[in-house]
C-alpha cells in the first residue's frame, strides 16, 4: 500500500475514533445530570476490597465509608486519590484530605472530593466537588459513633448546591468489628440554579470485618439505596514482610451481576501507597491509586 493511501486510512480512523469518545461524554454527562453526585467512593485501600469498609476501623477512608471507623485512628495523616474513571479519559476523580486524632475522645477530618470532565470532553466543563466535614469518637471502649457534614457544588453551564450528612456506628468485641452507616441520611436535594431538584439516594451499609490468624483480614458487608437496589460486598487483605505490603481481592454482587476488584499496598515507614483495579463490565474498569501520609 502506497504512503498516501495509507494516511488516507489512518486519518478517518483517527477523526472516527474522536467522535465516537464525544459520543461517549454525552452519554456519561447526561448520566451524571441524571444522577448527580453518584458514589465513587474513597481510597485505593477500599476499592481493592470491594468496597466493603463500613465496619473497618482506624483508616483514613472512613471518613467517606463510616465516619465512626475515624475515632479509632492514632496517626495524624494525609491522603490523595486519583482515578480515570472506567479507563476512558473522559471523567477524572481526585480526592484530599487529613484526619486529626486527639480531638475530645475522637478525631476530626476534612476532605475534598472532585469529579470533572477532561480531555476529549473538556468541552463540556462540568465539574462537581464534595466537602466534607467528619468527626468520630469513642463514647465506650468498643463502641464508636461518627457524623459526615457534606457540601456538595456543581460548577457547569447550570450550576447547583445542596447539604447531605451521614452518620455511622462501630462495636467490637472479641476481635469482630460490626459496623453501620448511612449516607445522605437527611435524602440530600440537589438544586439547580434553573430550579431544578435532584435527590442523592441514601445509602445503607451494615457489615463486619474480622482480624483471622495475624495478617489477614476479612471484611463482608450489605448495602440498600433508597431502601432497595441490595447490593453484597466481600473483601480480604492479606498483610506480608511485615506488614510492608498489603494484597487485596474485593468482590461485589449488585443487581445479579457480579464484578471483581484487586490491589495492592505498600507502607514504608510514615508513607502508603496503594494501588486498586476494579473490573466494569458495562462501562469499563478503572484503576485507583492513592497515597497516605502518617506522623
Amino acid at each position: 500500500m502506497r504512503r498516501g493511501s495509507r494516511k488516507n486510512l489512518i486519518n478517518p480512523l483517527l477523526s472516527l475514533g474522536f467522535f465516537a469518545a464525544l459520543a461517549c461524554s454525552f452519554s456519561l454527562l447526561t448520566s451524571l445530570y441524571g444522577a448527580v453526585f453518584e458514589s465513587n467512593g474513597l481510597g485505593a485501600r477500599s476499592a481493592g476490597m470491594g468496597s466493603s469498609f463500613a465496619a473497618i476501623p482506624g483508616s483514613y477512608e472512613s471518613v467517606f465509608w463510616n465516619p465512626a471507623g475515624i475515632a479509632k485512628l492514632s496517626d495524624k495523616t494525609f491522603h490523595s486519590e486519583y482515578r480515570d474513571l472506567y479507563g476512558l479519559g473522559l471523567l477524572r476523580y481526585f480526592t484530599a484530605g487529613y484526619v486529626h486524632p486527639g480531638i475530645g475522645r475522637g478525631a476530626i477530618g476534612f476532605s475534598w472530593l472532585k469529579l470533572d470532565t477532561v480531555g476529549a470532553a473538556s468541552f463540556l466543563d462540568y465539574t462537581e466537588n464534595t466537602l466534607v466535614l467528619s468527626y468520630g469518637m469513642e463514647i465506650m471502649s468498643n463502641l464508636c459513633i461518627g457524623i459526615n457534614g457534606k457540601f456538595y457544588r456543581v460548577n457547569s453551564s447550570v450550576g447547583a448546591g445542596g447539604q447531605g450528612l451521614d452518620l455511622g456506628v462501630q462495636y467490637t468485641w472479641a476481635g469482630l468489628t460490626l459496623g453501620g452507616a448511612v449516607q445522605d441520611a437527611t435524602r440530600t436535594v440537589v438544586t439547580w440554579d434553573s430550579g431544578a431538584k435532584d435527590m442523592i439516594p441514601r445509602r445503607l451499609s451494615l457489615g463486619f470485618s474480622r482480624q483471622f490468624f495475624t495478617n489477614t483480614l476479612l471484611t463482608s458487608q450489605m448495602g440498600w439505596q433508597n431502601e432497595t437496589n441490595f447490593s453484597f460486598r466481600q473483601g480480604i487483605e492479606q498483610q506480608m514482610f511485615n506488614k510492608t505490603v498489603n494484597l487485596r481481592l474485593g468482590a461485589i454482587e449488585q443487581n445479579k451481576d457480579w464484578r471483581f476488584a484487586w490491589g495492592v499496598g505498600i507502607r514504608v515507614k510514615i508513607i502508603s501507597l496503594d494501588y486498586a483495579w476494579e473490573r466494569q463490565r458495562l462501562l469499563g474498569d478503572s484503576q485507583v491509586f492513592s497515597a497516605a501520609i502518617r506522623f
